[in-house]
């Protein structure tokens, strides 16, 4: 069976230069049907916990050479923390539980949080890795510290199964330096939070009108 208006969509995400879907489980026709179209899947496990949608078949995406695959937070309504490292955590423990041995690994899942995953699913060809013309993106990660004693002689297990933004220490962006000691450097942290969090107020009076048990949660 082919997934509804699959070709609809790949024909807006061409124009876009994008080829991707959120999903969170296909059937074995439908992801041989987006191997063989290219398409790029968004994998966000917490918000497909969080909305009991189900567990992205990702060996199953391998196997069939769908490869494509970014990590996403989805968005404040289905994914509080807006973590990266904590989406990358719950993508591989989430794995694990589902599939046991047949399980993605944890290389597998920081591919797709970097380098061909996230910038295959953008479709750029300029970002992912470091070379002469890219853009200059890396992180820089401390985990010389207590929590990750005895779990740090694995550098990429250490990432992926920590889910610990206290790990990151700075990060460059194109070859700007947008994060410094854990704290960003272009933005107040303060003020942006600040707006968000009034944002989300206004949206939930709005809804209230509606469904009455949110003034609850207004305050």
């Amino acid at each position: 069976s082919e997934i509804p208006g699959l070709d609809k969509v790949q024909a807006i995400a061409k124009a876009e230069h994008a080829e991707m879907l959120v999903i969170s489980a296909a059937i074995e026709e439908e992801i041989a049907q987006m191997a063989e179209t290219g398409t790029g899947v968004a994998h966000c496990p917490i918000s497909n916990m969080l909305l009991s949608s189900g567990a992205c078949p990702v060996p199953s995406y391998l196997e069939h050479g769908l490869t494509r695959i970014g990590l996403g937070v989805d968005g404040a309504a289905s994914s509080n923390s807006s973590n990266m490292l904590e989406e990358i955590r719950c993508a591989y423990l989430l794995n694990r539980l589902t599939w046991g041995d047949k399980a993605a690994t944890p290389d597998d899942y920081l591919y797709m949080a970097t380098a061909a995953g996230g910038a295959k699913v953008l479709g750029r060809d300029d970002i992912g890795y470091l070379a002469p013309g890219m853009a200059a993106d890396f992180a820089q990660m401390d985990w010389n510290q207590l929590t990750y004693a005895g779990g740090c002689y694995d550098p990429v297990a250490c990432i992926v199964e920590s889910g610990d933004p206290r790990l990151v220490k700075n990060v460059v962006v194109n070859g700007e330096l947008v994060v410094s000691s854990g704290k960003l450097t272009k933005v107040s942290e303060e003020e942006k939070r600040d707006y968000v969090n009034q944002v989300g107020k206004d949206l939930l009076t709005r809804a209230s009108a509606r469904i009455e048990s949110l003034k609850e949660d207004i305050g």
